[in-house]
């Protein structure tokens, strides 16, 4: 069963997406915010049906994610882009399960893995060669398998029963959401004009104080944490999701695509929609060991 908190902050977040959603369709807003908020009507009755394994809520959404994410990568490992051939779909299913399997069982050496990929993308995309297209893929799917790995990962070390699932997930979300709304309306200064050229300051800034706000307020409520922890949690949030963002989007420029797939409307792809929670949740489960040793 879930906890009390749990039921009443899932209910408000449904609330909060039925009120923006009357919102962009009574305001006449642009297709594409209609496109990104009517999309959340899929990943968040996704994230609410990990939720029901309480417990194992983090494998539930992790294994979701993969097997929808390791066909994408797949599709583009070859110039052709079509359906992936089976060859390549059971290559990237195994190198997936077996980063999983590492960061489970050796979590830092997942965390190297992580780092390494992360390394490996910002030397590609600055070094392009013939055989750039198969490496940023290669690339993409183990940053994908290593940070949807630290899902569970992240729950087990807190004992955690969906509460810390649902909070990581609606904080990254609701920071991605203003990223876009804030960069779209005010944002002029690029941030990575080369890898992701509709990155602004003024996105980045909007989503940092929405994701702070969220941290708090949904941690609060869901009694996480104190205020202090949860606060820099907020801000960490915002820096890696922001850095999953352009990682992926760097990513997509080295394959020559704009999107991972058309299976999302509004969002392209699984891999377009998780690339900042790739990222933040490593972030989350690093800062949260350290908190606990330190204690």
């Amino acid at each position: 069963m879930w906890p009390s908190e749990l039921v009443v902050c899932v209910l408000l977040l449904y609330a909060f997406l039925l009120l923006s959603t009357v919102w962009v369709y009574a305001a006449r807003k642009s297709i594409a915010l209609r496109e990104k908020i009517m999309a959340w009507w899929i990943f968040l009755p996704a994230v609410t049906f990990a939720l029901l394994f309480t417990a194992a809520a983090g494998w539930a959404l992790c294994a979701i994610i993969l097997c929808l994410g390791v066909r994408e990568v797949a599709s583009h490992l070859r110039a052709d882009q079509g359906h992936p051939r089976l060859s390549d779909l059971l290559l990237c299913a195994a190198l997936c399960i077996a980063i999983v399997w590492v960061v489970w069982f050796f979590t830092w050496v997942g965390v190297l893995v992580f780092a390494l990929a992360f390394a490996a993308i910002c030397w590609l995309f600055g070094h392009p060669h013939q055989h750039t297209r198969r490496r940023a893929a290669m690339c993409a799917l183990v940053l994908l398998s290593s940070g949807m790995a630290f899902l569970p990962k992240l729950q087990a070390q807190l004992v955690d029963d969906g509460r810390w699932v649902l909070w990581l997930c609606a904080v990254t979300a609701l920071c991605d959401v203003a990223q876009y709304i804030a960069g779209t309306t005010m944002g002029k200064r690029q941030v990575t004009p080369s890898a992701s050229p509709g990155k602004t300051w003024a996105g980045w800034f909007g989503g940092l104080v929405v994701a702070v706000c969220t941290s708090l307020a949904l941690g609060g409520a869901l009694s996480l944490a104190t205020w202090p922890p949860l606060l820099a949690y907020g801000v960490a949030i915002a820096v890696s999701g922001f850095m999953g963002d352009v990682s992926f989007s760097a990513c997509k420029r080295m394959l020559g695509i704009k999107d991972f797939s058309s299976r999302v409307p509004g969002h392209g792809g699984v891999l377009d929609r998780v690339d900042s929670l790739t990222f933040t949740a490593p972030t989350i489960f690093i800062l949260t060991f350290f908190q606990s040793a330190s204690v």
